[in-house]
């Protein structure tokens, strides 16, 4: 009894042998090849999860039996995996940033300008939001005619804000009452 010890499995409690783990486990060490290769590939610029599932499995197993290795694998793993998402966020700004800046962004200025011609009150607002969206590589200039009518959209979704509160917000309770319900034209800030 003193060998066993009791694990949740699918809902039931099941009696596991200490020993029997500890040889599984055994069975599941890499080979020395199996570690060199990943050491290799982590030193390459890899990481521990592009391996395999079966190699990562069985590298938990060697971590496990020496921590202190394992913690120098995890720390370049880690390091690794840092590296490949500055990277990646990097082409993706350097991408956005050609489209807006072509030109000296006049490409974007005008097909921005174009799309955007026949809006009246909210005209500057839709073009920043789609200056943004250019730069974060959300909307191509090529679509920005065709899809102007989403981006207002969301510019008339947005909330107003009138001192502390949004003004599609309701009013207490009350649902079907919204704080704009409530404001006159002697609350307009503007002529």
């Amino acid at each position: 009894m003193e060998n066993t010890f009791y694990e949740q499995h699918l809902g039931y409690l099941v009696r596991r042998c200490k020993d029997c783990i500890k040889i599984r486990r055994q069975l599941l060490m890499p080979s020395p090849e199996q570690v060199r290769a990943s050491i290799a590939s982590l030193h390459e610029g890899g990481t521990l999860s592009s391996e395999p599932s079966h190699v990562q499995q069985s590298m938990r197993n060697f971590i496990r039996a020496n921590p202190k290795l394992g913690n120098k694998l995890r720390a370049i793993s880690e390091k690794n995996a840092s590296a490949h998402r500055s990277i990646a966020q990097r082409a993706r700004r350097r991408f956005a940033a050609s489209s807006l800046i072509r030109n000296d962004g006049e490409d974007a200025y005008e097909a921005v300008r174009q799309a955007t011609a026949h809006l009246r009150d909210e005209r500057d607002d839709v073009m920043s939001r789609m200056f943004i969206a250019i730069a974060e590589g959300r909307l191509k200039l090529s679509e920005a005619r065709a899809r102007v009518g989403e981006f207002l959209a969301n510019q008339r979704y947005r909330p107003r804000v009138y001192g502390d509160y949004s003004l599609n917000s309701p009013v207490g309770d009350d649902e079907g009452v919204t704080w704009l319900d409530t404001k006159t034209d002697a609350d307009r800030l503007w002529a």
